[in-house]
């Protein structure tokens, strides 16, 4: 009877161990990483696909442009121009994330049914993704039109500047 009170109790504390040995590191997985470290607003573009790091790209490059301002040689107008850019970005791809998020419930509420009309699912999965292709081609707009509002000269002062502080790090 002791013996298997014992046997119990080591299952029991293995199994414990074991558990917590798989839960643990899940838990801690994603501290301190993110897709972009940059407080300039990647906060906005937290979507996990393809889309959030090419946003980040847009809000990096608008926070370098307009911290690097004077050695770039850009003037007030043009930081002033980038700026509008990066936050019509911002606020179009909240709206969009809030759009996606509305088509995935409709989604989720069609499933439940009884009888789900697969049809209807179909369209509304067509229409999320045409959401989140709307926003990757926002996203590409605002980048060109950043690199559109530079000259020649300014655009490669940047690159420059760039690699002298990816070199310093």
């Amino acid at each position: 009877m002791k013996s298997k009170k014992l046997s119990a109790a080591f299952v029991i504390a293995i199994l414990t161990i074991f558990a917590t040995a798989s839960i643990t590191p899940q838990a801690f997985a994603d501290q301190g990483k993110s897709k972009c470290s940059l407080k300039a607003g990647c906060k906005y573009s937290s979507d996990k696909g393809r889309e959030g790091n090419l946003s980040c790209k847009v809000f990096k490059k608008a926070h370098f442009l307009k911290e690097n301002q004077a050695e770039i040689g850009l003037s007030d107008e043009q930081v002033d121009q980038i700026i509008d850019i990066k936050f019509a970005l911002k606020k179009d791809l909240v709206m969009k994330k809030a759009e996606i998020e509305v088509v995935k419930l409709d989604i989720k509420r069609s499933v439940y049914e009884r009888t789900v009309d697969v049809e209807a699912v179909n369209d509304l999965i067509d229409q999320k993704y045409a959401i989140k292709s709307e926003k990757s081609k926002a996203t590409v707009q605002a980048l060109a039109d950043i690199k559109n509002i530079l000259t020649d000269d300014q655009y490669e002062a940047m690159k420059s500047i760039w690699k002298n502080k990816k070199s310093k790090k």
